[in-house]
């Protein structure tokens, strides 16, 4: 029999049963932070309101809270999340591009199959957010996990 490794299916749905809610878990913490920052009232549904990017605005608090919210849900928290739960450098940046990809999939589920994110603010901000919290992820995993000291048992580490 062949040893299960971090790419198999079983392993990659198991985590990502983990993931996703953790990351709307995340997602809807980052609302209630975002809409404090900018002044509006909370709304669930901020995480899928892509609409509010068209005419975008950082003077508006309407249009600032869901940028700042998948801001935060992407960097900090899905980074976070991919690296606690993950584990891995070589699959960090799948599984946080991954949640970004079912979040667009959920956002056009949530609005319609006919409509889908058109503004540049949206897309520009998802992509980069979700490349941030990979590659996040994968500096994390290699810098605190894969760079570990290594016990050789001979006493002559640090």
């Amino acid at each position: 029999m062949g040893q299960i490794t971090d790419d198999h299916t079983p392993v990659i749905l198991k985590k990502l049963l983990i993931l996703v809610p953790g990351y709307y878990a995340g997602y809807y913490l980052s609302c209630l932070i975002a809409c404090a920052i900018a002044g509006v009232d909370f709304s669930f549904g901020i995480p899928f309101d892509f609409a509010a990017f068209d005419d975008f605005s950082f003077g508006d608090g309407a249009k600032l809270a869901p940028w700042l919210a998948m801001v935060l849900s992407m960097v900090p928290c899905c980074m976070l999340l991919v690296f606690f739960v993950a584990k891995s450098v070589k699959m960090a940046m799948d599984y946080a591009v991954t949640l970004a990809t079912l979040h667009l999939a959920v956002s056009v589920l949530v609005h319609g199959f006919g409509s889908a994110p058109t503004a540049w603010v949206w897309w520009l901000t998802l992509v980069a957010s979700s490349l941030a919290a990979g590659t996040g992820a994968e500096v994390m995993t290699y810098k605190l996990v894969d760079l570990k000291d290594i016990d050789t048992g001979r006493g002559d580490g640090p």
